[in-house]
């Protein structure tokens, strides 16, 4: 059986450094508490709007895009620079002039010093849209897991000498510098100053600012959970939100992340041809259909079962969450490939429409929820996530309804009620041997999500061809 290189590629871009990255979590997580780390997490809460305004749209611009000159990319480069220097100024401003909780100690200098990414993101943004319109995802994958490894020693040497949140904070500036390094080593383009114009900007600008307004309310929806969570319940419920999203919710998006960077660029090469693109879409989704629930299953259990002993009693909750992270997860999951369609296609702006639509659900699931706690927050976003993924069917089937959407939500669920089911009756037959026995554990978990994958596996086999055959 041949495998489709370039999207094992794209793959590895997202897996290799996500891995590498998980590990260093792990350690650095035994050596600290949950408030730094619920710190950390509100601080990039608070750089993530930053970070989009930066983006400007550009990139996604730059890779969709069917011609491109180099006036345009030296243009993009020099405009996107100057934005992300302003950027800098203000986010370091900002975070000052709001009154902030004591309990989130040092947050407003976390964010000064992380502001420094949002410059290093804007000399990478070119040179990185330039690599995915290329293809070039073995050359990124390479760059992300060098970055992640010099970027994740840092970190465990500082907080080994009692550097707390500072340990992460230089952790992620590391990683960033290291990354815009060897993306810069590696690049096959350089912009000119002389050939600056913003005329040859405006070409990209419809795309760009519709991408612009999409990326900042999708940001919305996806990070108003921890803002709620931060600031109404407290930053040790943050920390301990945050760990059960290490475990469940990451792993989950980096595949997402992962199949999208494939998705787009490939999807955007088809946008003349929808039975194509119908074709590689619903294989998109098949695909995380039978990777995604079986890895978050076997996650699920063990932060279930292990996550306060291996951790500390200081994590103490973090298995109440893993049900809700678990369903939101593969929500997120499924309906994430139908961003890759709407930009290839250029409908930025009913993808912003989409966007304002999740940001609403999410809104109401958290202050739906927020009374009962942190675990209403997450009930009502499951509720949430479960009323997108029927609406992201019936859009997918007005723009290239050429295979049933809808029987894809059927699937979905029937493979979700399994795993829900599935992994029940093995956190009860692990707690009837005796949880403490590690060994016999790990092989009942192995076992339950070795049939739980051949299972939908075997069920989806056919319907994910475009990624077992060389295309």
């Amino acid at each position: 059986m041949k495998i489709n290189k370039t999207f094992l590629w794209a793959i590895a871009l997202r897996t290799s450094p996500a891995l590498i990255n998980f590990f260093f979590f792990l350690i650095l997580a035994k050596l600290m508490g949950p408030a730094e780390f619920g710190v950390l997490a509100l601080a990039q809460v608070w750089l993530g709007g930053f970070r989009i305004l930066g983006n400007s749209g550009f990139s996604g611009a730059v890779i969709q895009a069917r011609n491109l000159t180099d006036r345009q990319l030296s243009s993009v480069f020099f405009l996107n620079l100057g934005i992300s220097l302003l950027l800098v100024l203000l986010c370091s401003a900002s975070v000052w002039i709001f009154p902030t909780d004591p309990s989130v100690g040092d947050f407003p200098q976390v964010v000064s010093l992380m502001s420094l990414t949002l410059m290093i993101s804007g000399v990478a943004l070119v040179q990185e849209a330039l690599a995915y319109r290329g293809m070039r995802l073995r050359f990124l994958a390479q760059r992300d897991l060098i970055s992640a490894l010099v970027g994740g020693a840092v970190g465990i040497a500082l907080a080994l000498h009692g550097w707390g949140v500072w340990a992460l904070v230089m952790q992620a500036l590391v990683s960033s510098l290291v990354g815009v390094i060897l993306l810069w080593h590696g690049a096959n383009w350089l912009p000119k100053w002389r050939e600056f114009s913003l005329a040859d900007v405006k070409p990209l600008l419809k795309f760009s600012l519709w991408m612009l307004a999409f990326q900042l309310f999708a940001y919305l929806a996806r990070e108003s959970d921890k803002t709620m969570i931060g600031f109404m319940v407290g930053i040790t419920a943050l920390g301990i939100y945050t760990l059960a999203n290490k475990f469940i919710l990451l792993p989950s998006m980096i595949f997402a992340d992962a199949l999208n960077s494939y998705l787009f660029p490939k999807l955007s090469s088809l946008q003349t041809n929808p039975d194509d693109m119908s074709r590689v879409y619903a294989g998109s989704v098949y695909l995380t259909m039978s990777i995604v629930p079986p890895s978050i299953f076997a996650l699920g259990i063990v932060i279930y079962l292990y996550g306060v002993p291996a951790f500390g009693p200081q994590w103490e909750g973090v298995d109440k969450a893993v049900p809700y992270v678990a369903i939101i997860a593969a929500c997120q999951s499924y309906i994430s490939p139908a961003g890759s369609v709407l930009k290839a296609l250029g409908r930025v702006s009913l993808l912003f429409k989409w966007a304002v639509f999740v940001f609403c659900l999410m809104v109401i699931g958290v202050l739906g929820g927020v009374a009962f706690g942190i675990e209403g927050i997450m009930a009502g976003l499951v509720c949430a996530n479960l009323i997108c993924t029927i609406a992201v069917s019936l859009l997918l089937h007005q723009l290239i309804g050429k295979t049933s959407m809808m029987k894809q939500v059927v699937h979905f669920y029937a493979i979700i009620g399994f795993g829900l089911g599935l992994a029940a009756v093995t956190i009860n037959s692990i707690a009837s041997l005796g949880v403490q026995n590690f060994a016999i554990s790990a092989v009942v978990t192995f076992a339950s999500a070795l049939f739980y994958f051949s299972t939908v596996f075997l069920v989806l086999r056919k319907r994910i061809g475009h990624y077992l055959k060389l295309n």
